[in-house]
């Protein structure tokens, strides 16, 4: 079995402008993905959560239904707990599609790859914390970014504080690619 060591010694960091349309595209997919994760709770709280409700109090008017629900409808979309619920639940979905298919959608397109530079596998807990960080390293401009440019193993901020490395694969002397 091949270690992240032999890895590391056989491929090469991912040239930044592959991780940066690779990020890219992983943000448009991240993005599709909230979309699709808001309007799906906008509907369990519109029609399940009302329903729900019409369930427990049978013999409330029509008109007091209708405002209940829209007022409490409206209590839950408006609150800024409600979207970060939801960022993190799409983080951690993002996180679990990257673990169980090797790469982020980004990754895939560009052939490289995240691993733990310490020898070990890398797990879901790992992917995931990197990915929260990577919010922080985006969220102030990029700046998390800049380390790429200052080390040799082209590591992010998020990536140093996890102690993972991009890489790309090596094609041998035949043209094929090494894995």
């Amino acid at each position: 079995m091949i270690n992240n060591k032999q890895i590391l010694n056989n491929h090469l960091p991912a040239a930044l402008f592959s991780r940066l349309i690779a990020g890219l595209i992983d943000i448009i997919f991240f993005a599709i993905l909230y979309a699709i994760l808001v309007l799906a709770s906008l509907f369990v709280i519109g029609f399940v959560g009302g329903g729900i409700f019409r369930l427990v109090k049978p013999t409330i008017a029509y008109q007091n239904y209708l405002d209940v629900t829209s007022y409490v409808t409206d209590m839950i979309i408006n609150s800024s707990i409600f979207y970060l619920v939801l960022f993190l639940i799409s983080i951690l979905i993002f996180s679990i599609f990257e673990y169980s298919q090797g790469k982020s959608p980004g990754k895939r397109l560009f052939n490289i790859n995240i691993i733990k530079i310490d020898e070990k596998n890398l797990k879901l807990e790992h992917i995931t914390l990197r990915n929260l960080f990577k919010c922080l390293s985006i969220l102030f401009i990029g700046m998390g970014y800049i380390s790429c440019f200052l080390n040799s193993r082209r590591q992010a901020l998020h990536d140093k504080v996890m102690n993972t490395m991009i890489i790309r694969y090596i094609s041998n002397e035949h043209g094929r690619e090494t894995k």
